[in-house]
């Protein structure tokens, strides 16, 4: 568990290191400000902000057993109802949004997710009780789902056949999974294959607990973050 005293260490530590605005330590600093949502989940909303600012092509690394995208699947876990979960979600999506970063809405099976790629290829999902879906995903369509998105981490290219032998293709997936969990879902609806099989390993996890009571709400920060997105979206353009 990261401890809010941690992440204001570490803001601390960027601040001297860069010695300028940063979209990172400007968006954690605003989002404090707005809930008293442990500030590691913040962490997490501008780690998958900074992934759809990035251009697409642009990869990190190529020959790292392949090659490792930008997009991120990321979960927060904590309690339900005491560490406002979906309330720091809610923040990121305005910010994504800005982004240009479609987010969609959950799909029912991998066929349906095949045929949702076809028509926008790049996609973040957005799951405020990752536990639904956990809960699901044992058997039937969904679990099929679930190693659908396994795939997706890696942007691997997917088809489908229709009835009629017509086949859809989506050559260049780019997806993001950004999600909050309860801890007693994820403790009850995972498995150990989970976690060695591959899904759950491709998740970024970010666990804390509300220290706060105040969130001394300061929204004027808010232009301050629009005029970051601003900087982003120019050098996405690059």
């Amino acid at each position: 568990m990261i401890k809010d005293r941690q992440v204001d260490e570490l803001l601390a530590d960027m601040k001297h290191c860069y010695n300028r605005p940063l979209f990172f330590t400007e968006y954690v600093e605003w989002a404090s400000h707005q809930t008293c949502s442990p500030k590691i989940y913040h962490i997490a909303s501008a780690l998958q902000c900074l992934s759809w600012a990035i251009p697409q092509d642009h990869n990190l690394v190529q020959y790292y057993a392949g090659t490792l995208h930008n997009n991120l699947f990321t979960m927060i876990v904590g309690r339900s109802g005491d560490d406002m979960k979906s309330t720091s979600l809610g923040l990121s999506k305005r910010i994504i949004r800005e982004l240009n970063g479609f987010i969609s809405y959950h799909p029912a099976s991998a066929e349906g997710l095949i045929e949702m790629l076809a028509e926008q290829p790049n996609q973040l999902f957005l799951y405020s009780e990752m536990g639904k879906f956990l809960s699901q995903s044992g058997s039937g369509y969904a679990e099929t789902l679930k190693t659908t998105f396994t795939d997706l981490w890696d942007c691997e290219p997917q088809s489908r056949k229709r009835a009629g032998m017509e086949t859809i293709k989506v050559d260049k997936p780019y997806v993001g999974i950004h999600s909050a969990c309860s801890l007693p879902y994820l403790e009850k609806y995972t498995k150990p294959v989970d976690w060695n099989g591959g899904f759950l390993g491709r998740f970024l996890l970010f666990y804390g607990r509300s220290e706060r009571t105040e969130p001394d709400p300061q929204p004027y920060q808010l232009e301050r973050v629009h005029e970051l997105c601003e900087r982003l979206k120019k050098r996405k353009q690059k």
